[in-house]
């Protein structure tokens, strides 16, 4: 079993972002207000949705950590 780990070399995961939501969305991570982001991006919402998060709305509604919303 060592010699797996040892034959793997460390390798970075990197997920696809939209920049110009970072801000918005740590602000509203930070203390802000969840809800009126998601009224205010629709796209946003709408991509929350076809994730199956049925009601976006409400950050207690999204089971995922801040780093995957972002």
């Amino acid at each position: 079993m060592d010699e797996a780990f040892d034959a793997t070399t460390a390798f970075f995961t990197l997920d696809p972002m939209v920049s110009n939501r970072l801000n918005p969305i740590f602000v509203a991570l930070s203390g802000g207000d969840w809800s009126s982001l998601i009224k205010t991006d629709q796209e946003l919402k709408m991509r929350l949705v076809s994730q199956g998060i049925d009601d976006p709305g409400k950050r207690e509604n999204i089971s995922w950590d801040d780093a995957n919303l972002f």
